[in-house]
């Protein structure tokens, strides 16, 4: 552990301003440029930065599934492009099988992730990205398996270019990360990343429905 990045950052403004340099310095135009948040706090990030730089923003909606019996355990992901994720060692490790997987995804589309549609977007589908530079927007990258899902999504949606920006990122998901996507911005990518909370002062609660 690695004590110089712990409370590095005060708050999600603080890092907004991070990233803001950081894409400002790699021109991207309005025209063609998306912001999507992939969580809450990665959201709360995105509507700074479309408010500083002016590009259009959203939330990609996802849900996690859990291992049987541990629910610490994320085991595979579904986005609202009805993509999944697995993570094959878990499920093997686990002996869990597929199916279950997709059970599971099936009833978290149907009981999670429309009501948030309807809750956020009032039922519409994420804003188009076809042939858009979209950039995923998170406040950390731990293992950057809901990366690996988003990116996914992205492409099922048609985007032209995929980038992730992040202010803190593991330094192994961020080596993985930039063999499938376009780039990765991050000005700190360290090494047995923690926890959010370790490298943030505060992180308060975000309400998604106040943003969008």
């Amino acid at each position: 552990m690695d004590n110089r990045y712990r409370n590095i950052f005060n708050n999600r403004d603080d890092v907004s301003k991070e990233l803001e340099e950081i894409i400002s310095s790699n021109n991207f135009s309005k025209d063609d440029t998306i912001l999507i948040g992939i969580s809450q706090g990665g959201t709360y990030i995105a509507n700074i930065l479309s408010k500083k730089l002016g590009f259009e923003r959203d939330i990609l909606l996802s849900e996690h599934i859990k291992a049987p019996n541990n629910d610490n355990v994320t085991i595979a992901i579904i986005t609202e492009s009805e993509d999944v994720v697995i993570h094959h060692e878990l499920i093997n490790s686990f002996e869990i099988e597929e199916d279950f997987i997709y059970t599971q995804a099936r009833y978290k589309y149907d009981e999670a992730i429309l009501n948030y549609k309807y809750k956020y977007r009032n039922g519409e589908k994420i804003i188009d990205i076809t042939n858009k530079r979209v950039i995923l927007i998170d406040e950390s990258v731990e293992s950057g398996f809901s990366m690996y899902a988003s990116i996914k999504s992205m492409i099922t949606l048609g985007a032209k270019n995929i980038y992730v920006a992040s202010p803190i990122i593991d330094r192994v998901a961020y080596n993985n990360l930039l063999t499938i996507c376009d780039g990765v911005y991050s000005n700190h990518k360290v090494l047995n990343y923690v926890s959010s909370q370790y490298y943030y002062k505060i992180l308060e609660d975000v309400d998604v429905g106040k943003l969008l």
